[in-house]
């Protein structure tokens, strides 16, 4: 049995720097575009709740490049931080940039464009992925490799299944079926495929299921940095892994050690030194000391990012808490 991460809707947060633990003073931080819907349409306000962007967009992508990808009348172009549109909406699909390249798809075929909007890889795959570590996971028959920044092939399509690169190594499996590992940047497995399933490299370690699906983390050359035995395990951040023991979730450190004891229906990564995490179906924040420091009345929450976090009071209307828990954007629909 492959696990597989609940998903709940996600508004796409800029990740800027991080501020400190809520019942703190809130530092000044470098200026982040956080979307937000009201009457159908998305716009952009600041991390102070002012409105950057009115709402004109169907969707937006990640807002933390200068470029944003924006939909309106259903096709997909390129906004800057002001809302004017640098590459006109023409694509039926769009990526985000990374290191002056971005994804796009048109007729069922995606290539890519750098930032003035010109093609710079031909259209030719199936679907195709933002960079990651300089190479851009590509589908082409069925089949996903990776190209580099020219479109040049890195590493041949042969993969049913594949990651990002993170830490140098992506998680593959040549089967559906089959089971999984870690290649390099060269397509050969620097893991052998061992395991069920996997997340991606963070924290210098990784968190993978094992064949007795139980799941573990290893290092970066395969061995065990923590054994198996957790029910579920999520990647490292801020230090530290959502872990599933028995029908609980709680936290545990590099280490293994345990610092928020598994006491919580669910549970996500932490941010800006906070957890969402849920109990009796409602969703609060938890400190790394355990204690709720944002208590549970949110009926759907994620986790903070450039100081603000989504959640929502009725599955509706969503809108941003800052760390202390208060309303930065009252929530709209």
């Amino acid at each position: 049995m492959r696990h597989r991460r609940p998903l709940r809707p996600i508004i796409v947060l800029v990740l800027v720097a991080a501020c400190a633990p809520a019942g703190g003073p809130l530092p000044e931080r470098p200026l982040g575009l956080f979307p937000f819907r009201q009457n159908v349409l998305v716009g952009l306000i600041d991390q102070n709740g002012q409105v950057v962007v009115q709402p004109t967009f169907e969707f937006v992508g990640e807002t933390d490049g200068d470029l944003i990808a924006a939909r309106t009348a259903g096709r997909w172009g390129y906004v800057d931080r002001q809302g004017q549109f640098r590459i006109e909406p023409k694509y039926d699909e769009a990526g985000n940039f990374v290191d002056d390249r971005a994804p796009v798809a048109t007729d069922g075929r995606a290539g890519y464009i750098d930032s003035t909007g010109e093609l710079a890889v031909e259209a030719r795959f199936d679907a195709a992925r933002s960079f990651a570590e300089g190479l851009a996971a590509v589908r082409l028959h069925g089949l996903w490799g990776w190209v580099d920044a020219d479109g040049d092939t890195a590493i041949q399509p042969r993969f049913a299944f594949t990651r990002n690169f993170s830490q140098g190594l992506a998680a593959a499996r040549e089967d559906e079926d089959g089971l999984l590992g870690f290649v390099d940047q060269t397509g050969a497995w620097a893991i052998e495929p061992a395991f069920l399933e996997a997340y991606s490299f963070s924290e210098n370690v990784v968190a993978v299921q094992t064949q007795d699906q139980t799941w573990g983390f290893v290092h970066t050359d395969g061995t065990f940095a923590l054994s198996p035995g957790y029910y579920w395990a999520y990647s490292f951040s801020d230090g530290y892994a959502a872990v599933r023991v028995g029908a609980r979730w709680g936290y545990i450190d590099h280490q293994g050690n345990q610092v928020v004891a598994p006491r919580f229906d669910r549970a996500e990564p932490f941010s800006d030194g906070l957890a969402p995490v849920q109990e009796d179906g409602l969703w609060g924040y938890v400190s790394a000391a355990g204690e709720l420091a944002i208590p549970l009345r949110f009926i759907g929450a994620e986790p903070f990012h450039g100081g603000l976090a989504v959640v929502t009071e009725d599955r509706r209307a969503w809108g941003y808490i800052d760390t202390r828990g208060e309303w930065v954007w009252a929530p709209t629909e």
